[in-house]
């Protein structure tokens, strides 16, 4: 059994075992309805179901994207009234296998150890197990996007046969639950036509595909209620959350305000990004450091909730120190996947800095951070400490991660 076998066979394992732990905390309590959009997604996923694809009359939409509560009103058709939990079981299974898958497609690129890293970090985020279990668009979002990175590069020889066209389709409905990753896959595209050097026929085939299933669901809310957008959200105070956009009823007003505001829209997209990385977000009642477990329900004396928003801002600049210096360590190596990461990640910067800096969206951010932080702090690690082959002392993370 090679060192790659075993470490995907421990994977897999470790997988298994947290499936029954995870559904047990997830369907013992109502964590579904607690996501922040909850709501409005399980009423638009119900109005899917009942009223049609092409109903006007579908809660939240265009507002909020359509990908996600459309994918659930499949569920709904199947099953049900017991629809929930079998939503949450799918959003368990799908994360868990796309993290497995995870290891096997970035191992080639990023080294078998920090790619188990980064998968079993994954698996084992409390966000992410949260999340799984929650009305949440994020679950699926980073699944599809990691099955159909998986599907695309699963073979050295790149061909437009069903499954690369699979992948690609996976990909462009990534962009359907969430606006946002489109130029996230769109650079994902092209990487792999400059890397792999695709004929152009397949390459813009790719595209072509890619964009088939956007425009059909920004067709359909144009056959609603007249807007040909995937999401509305994106522009006005109440959704962007930039006071410089507060006059903005329309995309074309956005980049003339910046024009003419730009000392006010740089000031505020710093108070985005730093929003970002913050411990929380808005008032410390909602803060979401804890992912919808507020830090005062946790600790209610003032002290004790200082101090773990210290901890937390502790937290938060060593996870900025370890995602710089991973990217300047992925830079030198030029290789596929650290240049995808390095460049997702400045993707989601910029739009923490244009549009607004909810760290809840730092569970989407943290498949494209993780692998530089760790990086990041395994140079640190054999800068200061030595190779982790020479870890004599500790042999259990030896066999783990492999000598």
């Amino acid at each position: 059994m090679t060192r790659d076998t075993y470490r995907e066979k421990t994977l897999v394992i470790i997988a298994l075992v947290l499936l029954p732990i995870k559904l047990g905390y997830l369907l013992s309590r109502p964590i579904f309805y607690s996501g922040p959009d909850a709501e409005t997604f399980i009423k638009a996923s119900e109005d899917f179901a009942n009223k049609g694809f092409f109903s006007s009359e579908i809660t939240g939409i265009p507002y909020w994207p359509s990908g996600y509560p459309w994918f659930n009103s499949i569920v709904i058709r199947v099953v049900g009234s017991q629809w929930i939990h079998i939503t949450q079981i799918i959003q368990v299974l799908i994360f868990s296998v796309a993290c497995v898958l995870l290891f096997r497609f970035i191992s080639p690129y990023c080294g078998p150890k920090l790619s188990f890293l980064v998968s079993l970090g994954l698996l084992l985020q409390p966000a992410w197990i949260v999340a799984n279990g929650e009305a949440m668009y994020e679950t699926y979002l980073i699944s599809f996007l990691m099955i159909g990175i998986f599907v695309l590069l699963r073979s050295e020889v790149y061909t437009a046969d069903k499954g690369k066209v699979f992948g690609v389709i996976l990909l462009g409905y990534s962009v359907v639950i969430h606006p946002r990753m489109l130029p996230i896959n769109l650079l994902l595209l092209v990487l792999i036509q400059i890397f792999f050097k695709l004929k152009k026929k397949i390459f813009v085939t790719g595209i072509v595909i890619f964009s088939i299933v956007p425009i059909f669901f920004a067709l359909r809310n144009f056959i609603a209620v007249k807007e040909f957008v995937l999401s509305n959200a994106l522009v006005g105070t109440a959704s962007s959350y930039n006071i410089i956009f507060k006059s903005c009823s329309s995309f074309e007003c956005l980049p003339i305000v910046i024009f003419n505001n730009f000392p006010a829209f740089l000031s505020q997209g710093l108070a985005n990004v730093t929003a970002f990385f913050s411990p929380h977000w808005g008032p410390l009642a909602s803060g979401t450091w804890f992912h919808n477990l507020s830090a005062l329900i946790i600790a209610p004396d003032g002290f004790a909730t200082s101090l773990i928003v210290q901890i937390g801002r502790i937290i938060s600049l060593a996870s900025i120190i370890l995602l710089g210096l991973g990217m300047c360590q992925a830079l030198r190596r030029h290789n596929f996947f650290d240049l995808f990461f390095v460049l997702s990640s400045i993707i989601f910067i910029l739009t923490a800095f244009i549009v607004f800096g909810d760290n809840r969206h730092r569970l989407i951010a943290s498949f494209f951070f993780l692998p530089l932080q760790l990086l990041g702090a395994q140079f640190l690690w054999r800068k200061f400490l030595g190779p982790i082959g020479d870890l004599k002392d500790n042999k259990a993370l030896g066999r783990l991660i492999g000598r």
